[in-house]
């Protein structure tokens, strides 16, 4: 859920004097105080709800503040879940809305990104039939439906948690996945659209509009022929926020 948060106090206690460094909460969180009034908070797991509300508090009390005089200046939010044929399923994602894939790199991970000028979206693989799809923002007006100025407190909300799950969702649905093999009783247009719509450097080349008119057209196409991975994606997608929202 919440993964890491860049915390910005507007008016830093005599704990910003030391140079401290621990983990909260059982190590789920690391916590880290710079001298100049931030704090960074990063996990490396799937957090429920009530042990991130636990972690707020223990926060709060060691940096001696309520929550609400931490504003939020970058934030990290998403979910690790099961899907059958993981690692084929990343090799058929070819676009987000309108943008071209950037591959995430081989040293670590298998995946795609889609870098906006506010915010990156990545989908990749951890483990075997386990995927994780994160939203990376960095200039919070990317989250003004949520809240207009959004400070911890503002994130131990169930009703801002569930706006961002939101948000997760759309980015995440926001996937075009085209399977390497056609189904049968394609026309031709469509076979043609499927073919140039696997090559990532189409979308890089395809203005806007037609951009859309293309992802539209595909997408029609897919669920025509019952040959999407996205509708079953992105039920185990949801169903993770909301474990992780009731927990």
């Amino acid at each position: 859920m919440i993964n890491r948060v860049t915390l910005r106090i507007s008016s830093p206690g005599s704990v910003f004097n030391k140079k401290v460094i621990t983990c909260p909460s059982e190590r789920i969180f690391d916590m880290k105080i710079l001298p100049n009034g931030t704090v960074e908070l990063h996990s490396r797991e799937d957090v429920p709800r009530s042990r991130w509300l636990a972690t707020v508090e223990e926060v709060a009390d060691l940096l001696e503040l309520a929550p609400r005089q931490a504003r939020v200046r970058s934030l990290e939010f998403g979910v690790n879940f099961y899907v059958e044929g993981a690692a084929a399923f990343l090799k058929t994602l070819v676009a987000h809305g309108t943008r071209s894939l950037t591959p995430l790199g081989k040293h670590a991970f298998t995946g795609v990104q889609d870098e906006c000028f506010d915010h990156v979206f990545k989908c990749y693989g951890v483990a075997t039939n386990l995927l994780r799809a994160e939203t990376h923002v960095e200039r919070m007006r990317f989250l003004h439906r949520v809240a207009p100025s959004l400070t911890l407190h503002d994130l131990t909300s169930r009703r801002t948690l569930a706006r961002l799950a939101t948000i997760a969702e759309e980015q995440f649905s926001g996937l075009l996945a085209l399977p390497p093999t056609m189904p049968n009783g394609l026309s031709l247009p469509q076979r043609k659209a499927w073919e140039t719509g696997s090559n990532p450097r189409t979308w890089e080349k395809l203005p806007a509009v037609k951009a859309r008119r293309r992802l539209s057209y595909l997408r029609r196409t897919l669920a025509r022929h019952d040959a999407d991975p996205m509708p079953a994606a992105c039920a185990a997608h949801a169903a993770k926020w909301q474990e992780l929202l009731n927990g």
